[in-house]
């Protein structure tokens, strides 16, 4: 639907008397000739306002308070302006954002050309444009309604409305599901809603009525405009809709919102109704300034406030001279906004609906419900790019947007990798070191997606991609691994997962995505800086009156990953596992002999020499496959062959622990890695795609957390659990010491009981199985996690 409204934030005043000056605005808010506003509040938290072309081609104006206002140029050019109706200017247009793109549906018409004029459709990446023109939706002559213009869309019950008119009826018809055609082209059926005496339609839904507001009278006379704004209500979409008299609109009954005063006349066309961070509402529309030699359409602001009975109204019943302004938190709105920009696979192709399904939106999907902050978001992705194509148009299409935060996901397949070989590595790696060094130039943060598989690699095109991405790993730059999300282990996409050569298909798509850290940019918007890699400390956990293990639970869902440890002892027991969703626990252990075992995996050589060792446990979930390393050796046989859907990992046991046991840096990665890229790791390297915890595990530090600091760009961190001699678990919730309340929900939802007791004992409390803990800090911020009683 239309992005109209603001999260609102609740203010109390303490001190009641007259606004001070540098509270109140004045109008007009633009004196320049601005007609038939309409105002979008676009992902990437900036206002965008349009109006019909007494700017030619159609202005594009930007704020982040309503008030002031920067030109951004114009939807389209003379050579990309819409001309089914050769002369005609572009008039009332009408700004959506729709499956993912910005919507304009506009009116296009001569003065008196009522039978030939019509409404048209242009599409465009960015708020700001270019608009892409794609053709009429239909003229009067076509649809059967004479003066077919002044068009609003809206959306209702997941269907997709048109409604227009001016002066000979206003009238609705059905879309398609993407809103750029009639739904029944060759019988459009248009019905008809109000009368005509209206025109410039807006409908706003609010509680239980839907409130057509409409222009009544003459708006183009100069000073001698009749123009008001006027409303009526229903409890439908279509109708039938009345004043508050009862009185219909088919009948053009009406009820008026803004009239004329000694100042301005003429007021009507208004634009969309939006919120600011207090919660007030406020409404754009066009009047004449009888001050304003130039004698022309000025933009003026008025509150919107709600009678007891529901009805709309303005202060006076006329355009405010001054009043209290809008109010805005004073954060930028590029604070806490991002912006993709790469090729088709970040756009969504493969997925279905791409714009939808595709990982980088499923990405900001989950950031809009989940994450610390209100991040906004912009694609603004175009299949084919290079990274030569996204170096060339970054001025003209990144920087207009002024997002902090910026990915960049590009393929070496669209370098040209399979033919053109180690040029087209060069290139990349080249020209993305560039675009880092240019986004922060520009006092951004960059982010990089690793290179991905294609279903035309050959081995020589998998070694380019294995050897570029950990060139990637190591570069000082938060990155994700999307390779290891989806790789067949042979630089082509898993079985099941491809939408053709190019692409990944919907799962495929989901597959990727789960590879990114889902705390990463609140993590990033927190300053947390690049882990450095230690390895000089360790953590002893002994076997006496108490046992420990360390503990951690994934952010969101969890398919592929690989969890590395190192570990010195000379027991035989459990030294690492992990839960799944169905409660399952696989174990990682010293067996009867020493060796390593995961499963049927198992290693040639004892690792029970009291000597320092490595073991990484890696796991494909798209290809379903587990790999168990130790000290860079890969244990080979037998395959095992499984889709794991971890919930939370554990390093030593309760029950089978060793008597004494070290551990030093647990890494956990979202993705799979390959055999170069774990070599790596375990040669000394900080590899970075996808890490999640980097926990150097320091016994050394002061008691607590500490000895369990997660370096990696994260929010999420390992935490200590003990059993004691009398069979209680426990589990210390409080890692910042600012723990108020803990809610208890079991997985459908049902809250089973609350604590505000952070050590709380739940494995005494619950039963076996998985639950939802949310936590509510003292400082109001709520989190969730999964916790797993065995």
């Amino acid at each position: 639907m239309k992005n109209k409204l603001l999260s609102v934030l609740l203010l109390f005043c303490g001190a009641f008397g007259l606004a001070a000056e540098s509270d109140v605005y004045n109008n007009p808010v633009m004196s320049q000739s601005l007609p038939d506003p309409t105002i979008l509040h676009a992902n990437d938290g900036f206002f965008y306002l349009y109006a019909t072309e007494d700017i030619r081609n159609t202005p594009i104006f930007r704020s982040k308070d309503l008030l002031n206002w920067t030109f951004q140029g114009t939807a389209f050019t003379n050579e990309s302006r819409p001309n089914f109706e050769p002369n005609g200017g572009i008039w009332a247009p009408d700004i959506n954002y729709i499956n993912g793109q910005y919507v304009m549906y506009y009116s296009i018409s001569v003065w008196g050309g009522e039978q030939t004029c019509g409404i048209g459709i242009a599409t465009a990446q960015n708020p700001q444009g270019p608009f892409t023109d794609r053709g009429k939706l239909f003229r009067s002559n076509e649809i059967g309604v004479q003066n077919s213009i002044d068009p609003f869309y809206i959306e209702d019950s997941e269907r997709k409305y048109l409604f227009w008119g001016s002066f000979r009826g206003i009238y609705y018809v059905e879309l398609s599901s993407d809103g750029l055609s009639l739904k029944y082209p060759a019988d459009p059926q248009p019905q008809q809603i109000a009368g005509t005496a209206f025109e410039g339609t807006y409908i706003l839904k609010r509680e239980n009525y839907y409130y057509l507001f409409a222009s009544v009278g003459s708006c183009c006379n100069g000073l001698n405009s009749t123009y008001q704004l006027v409303v009526g209500r229903s409890k439908s979409l279509f109708g039938p809709y009345v004043n508050k008299q009862g009185e219909s609109m088919m009948s053009n009954g009406y009820s008026l919102v803004v009239g004329s005063n000694n100042r301005f006349i003429g007021n009507g066309h208004c634009s969309e109704i939006v919120q600011d961070d207090a919660g007030n509402d406020w409404i754009f529309f066009h009047g004449w300034d009888k001050t304003n030699e130039a004698n022309r359409r000025v933009l003026l602001l008025n509150q919107i406030k709600w009678e007891r009975s529901g009805w709309p109204s303005v202060d006076t019943g006329s355009p405010a001279i001054s009043a209290t302004k809008p109010f805005f938190e004073t954060a930028n709105p590029g604070d806490y906004s991002f912006t993709v920009m790469g090729s088709s696979v970040p756009w969504g192709q493969g997925a279905e609906p791409p714009n939808v399904n595709g990982y980088a939106w499923l990405w900001t999907d989950y950031l809009q419900k989940n994450a610390v902050n209100k991040w906004i978001s912009t694609n603004i992705s175009i299949g084919g790019n290079t990274t030569t194509d996204v170096s060339n148009r970054w001025d003209n299409d990144l920087l207009p947007l002024g997002s902090r935060y910026v990915y960049y996901g590009l393929s070496l397949g669209n370098e040209g990798i399979h033919e053109k070989g180690q040029a087209a590595f060069n290139s990349w790696r080249d020209n993305m070191l560039a675009l880092i060094e240019r986004t922060r130039n520009h006092d951004k943060i960059p982010i990089v997606g690793n290179n991905y598989p294609r279903a035309d690699f050959n081995s020589t095109d998998y070694n380019y991609v294995k050897q570029l991405n950990l060139l990637i790993h190591e570069w000082d730059v938060p990155s994700v691994n999307l390779l290891g999300s989806i790789d067949n282990e042979a630089g082509q996409w898993a079985s099941g997962y491809m939408a053709d050569n190019a692409h990944p298909n919907t799962a495929g798509h989901a597959e990727m995505f789960y590879s990114i850290v889902p705390s990463l940019l609140d993590a990033l918007a927190a300053e947390k800086p690049q882990p450095v890699r230690t390895g000089n400390t360790f953590l002893t956990l002994e076997k006496n009156n108490t046992v420990k293990r360390i503990a951690f639970t994934p952010e969101g869902t969890l398919h592929s990953f690989t969890l590395s440890f190192s570990f010195k002892t000379t027991g035989t027991a459990t030294l690492a596992s992990l839960v799944t969703a169905a409660g399952d626990t696989a174990r990682l252990v010293l067996d009867a002999n020493g060796k390593l075992a995961y499963k049927t995996l198992i290693s040639t050589t004892a690792g029970n020499d009291g000597a320092w060792h490595t073991a990484v446990l890696t796991h494909y979930y798209a290809s379903g496959h587990t790999l168990l390393y130790i000290d860079k050796e890969r244990i080979a046989r037998p395959t095992i062959r499984e889709k794991l859907l971890p919930v939370k990992f554990f390093l030593n046991d309760f029950d089978a622990a060793p008597q004494t046991v070290d551990y030093r840096e647990l890494f956990f990665y979202r993705a799979g890695m390959c055999t170069e890229e774990i070599a790596a790791l375990q040669d000394g390297k900080m590899l970075k795609s996808s890490l999640e915890i980097y926990a150097p595990l320091d016994g050394g530090a002061s008691a607590g957390q500490g000895a369990l600091n997660n370096l990696a760009q994260s929010l999420n961190a390992p935490s200590l659990e003990w059993k004691n001699a009398t069979g209680l678990r426990e589990t210390d919730f409080n890692k910042n010491g600012k723990v108020k309340e803990i809610a208890i929900y079991s997985l459908a939802g049902r809250l089973l009981f609350h604590t505000t007791n952070p050590h709380f004992d739940y494995n005494t409390k619950l039963p076996t199985g998985v639950y939802i803990a949310k936590v509510l800090t003292t400082q109001g911020v709520e989190s969730s996690k999964q916790i797993v009683v065995e």
